[in-house]
């Protein structure tokens, strides 16, 4: 694996950590509870699962790119962590027992000759300004087909209820189909 994708790797590591912690550091503070608008108990949560334990995975990615000599290199990570959680008359997550799911990680880094960025732009006639934007699309697409990879995966394990990304699904498909020019 190439220095810069070991890096990403390991900073993408570092910042679930960073989140485990703060999410740690938040779970005593009573003066937050104001903040935090309660569900209905009405059970709603039963309509949606039967008592028992269940799985939810959250998937996110990272990227990035660099330009060496006369080459774009783009750069892309996305893992899921898993957790725990138990439908009875609440629901409950076992936040202490998060972790990162070594079945579902992608990583990849994908070279691109910047004479070629010219390719996959929609014009021929195409400025400076519209190649920077192509180059910044790519890592872009290149990790949310990742994480709908990842996220696809994650569901069609038979304990896994839940997925998180942090994006809405119906925003997805307008930006990925630009970025990725499927007609």
């Amino acid at each position: 694996m190439s220095f810069l994708a070991e890096k990403l790797r390991r900073q993408t590591s570092e910042l679930a950590n960073l989140l485990t912690r703060r999410i740690n550091d938040l779970r005593d503070r009573e003066g937050l509870a104001s903040f935090i608008r309660s569900l209905s108990k009405s059970g709603t949560e039963a309509s949606f699962f039967e008592p028992g334990d269940y799985y939810a995975v959250g998937i996110d990615g990272s990227m990035d790119y660099d330009e060496v000599l006369e080459m774009l290199l783009f750069y892309v990570c996305a893992t899921g962590f898993r957790c725990k959680f138990t439908v009875n008359d609440e629901i409950e997550f076992d936040l202490d027992e998060v972790v990162r799911d070594r079945r579902l990680m992608a990583s990849t880094s994908v070279p691109l000759w910047i004479e070629d960025l010219y390719y996959v732009t929609e014009e021929s006639d195409s400025t400076e300004y519209d190649l920077t934007r192509t180059a910044e699309r790519i890592p872009y697409s290149l990790m949310t087909m990742a994480e709908l990879y990842l996220a696809l995966k994650a569901a069609d394990e038979d304990d896994v209820k839940l997925v998180f990304l942090d994006r809405p699904m119906h925003g997805t498909y307008g930006p990925v189909s630009r970025d990725l020019r499927l007609y």
